[in-house]
Order: structure tokens, then sequence, then C-alpha cells
């Protein structure tokens, strides 16, 4: 079986990885960037998954209270991983000239992100 721990490192840095190159990526670059996030959005969505796994195995030994921080926090992440996957959307329907605007809302969405996957390995770290 895989290690949470190392597993949810190993997709953030893949993840920071993707966006700083997608930071550094000029507009005639967009297909290559595109290319790299979705993938970095793939091994996300597979790490929310391992993620939830864990916590309805062990829903039965958590707090009252550890369910509803949990649930909230995967919810925030969800809901940040979707807006990560508008900008995706956005940058594959944006041309050349919108490359700068899509680039700053990116990097907005990934600061959320960042901010909703940290709050909820956190909240789930109890059923590591």
């Amino acid at each position: 079986m895989t290690n949470p721990v190392t597993s949810m490192e190993q997709v953030q840095k893949k993840f920071a990885d993707a966006f700083e190159a997608v930071g550094n990526y000029s507009a005639h670059q967009r297909d290559q960037a595109i290319k790299e996030f979705q993938n970095a959005l793939d091994e996300l969505d597979a790490e929310i998954d391992r993620m939830e796994n864990r916590v309805r195995e062990n829903w039965n030994t958590m707090s009252d209270e550890t369910k509803q921080a949990t649930s909230s926090s995967l919810r925030q992440l969800k809901d940040r991983r979707n807006e990560m996957g508008e900008k995706l959307g956005a940058m594959k329907a944006g041309g050349e000239k919108a490359w700068d605007e899509i680039k700053s809302g990116f990097e907005t969405a990934f600061k959320q992100l960042k901010s909703a996957w940290r709050s909820a390995d956190e909240k789930s770290g109890s059923v590591h």
C-alpha cells in the first residue's frame, strides 16, 4: 500500500512544479503548460480519492467534531480543485492575448488550493 504522506507530498510537489512551469511558459508554449497542468490535476484527483478512502475507512472511529471538520475540509479542497479545473478550461479556450490574465487567475486559484489542501490534510491527519 502507498504511504499516504509520501503520496501527498509527491502530488503537492508535482502540482507546485507544474504551476511554476505554467508561470514560466510564454503564450507560445501554452499547449505544453496545459498538458503539464492537466497531468497535475489528474494526480490531485487521485490523491483526493485516496484521502476520501482513508476517511471512509476510519469514519466510525472519528469523533463527531473530527468528522465535521474533515468533511468541511475535503469539501473546500474539492471546491478549490474544481476552480483549478475551470482555470484550466479557460487556459484551453483562451488565446495568446489572454495568457497573462489567465496565468494571474491561476496563481490566485493555486494559492487557494494550497490552503484548502493543507487544511484537508491536517484534518484527515488523524486518519493516516
